[in-house]
């Protein structure tokens, strides 16, 4: 076995270092799906038998099902 010396070591040290901090700023940077980051439930209130979910304008809007006010 090859003896190491103080320096071999500190930059194996370094370079792991930075190994994982390249990967954390991965992780931390990586673009969210923000549809998928919602949890996705079913809507419990009695009252949305009464509208309908509508996206427009890129906003979730609600219409009633009778005189299609938003």
């Amino acid at each position: 076995m090859a003896a190491t010396t103080d320096v071999e070591v500190v930059d194996a040290v370094t370079k792991v270092q930075a190994a994982v901090v390249d990967a954390a700023t991965e992780v931390l940077t990586a673009p969210v799906d923000t549809q998928a980051a919602k949890n996705k439930r079913r809507v419990t209130s009695p009252v949305w038998s009464h509208f309908v979910k509508r996206k427009i304008d890129g906003l979730d809007k609600a219409e009633c099902n009778y005189c299609g006010k938003r």
